[in-house]
């Protein structure tokens, strides 16, 4: 009798632990998917961090669609009142 438990008992802790190893499988999938989730987020944040070290400030003239750098704005703002100078002198 005693053999006959321990031999149930031997077959219940092998199926246990062959469901054990298919959760830790699946668990071990899900885990690489959330690891590659987390490295594309994490390589886009760096992208929009890099992004941030050079910031450009951008300006949309009245009756424009587009937008325009601010220094290519004072630049053109410059040259327009430099020919100006020239017109009124």
């Amino acid at each position: 009798m005693h053999s006959a438990i321990n031999l149930k008992q031997l077959q219940h802790n092998d199926s246990l632990d062959k469901m054990m190893t298919q959760e830790t499988q699946l668990t071990t999938h899900e885990c690489k998917e959330l690891l590659l989730k987390l490295h594309e987020k994490l390589e886009r944040l760096e992208l929009r961090v890099k992004a941030l070290e050079n910031p450009q400030l951008m300006y949309k003239p009245p009756h424009s669609q587009s937008y325009m750098k601010i220094s290519e704005a004072l630049d053109d703002l410059y040259e327009k009142i430099r020919m100006m100078g020239k017109y009124v002198n």
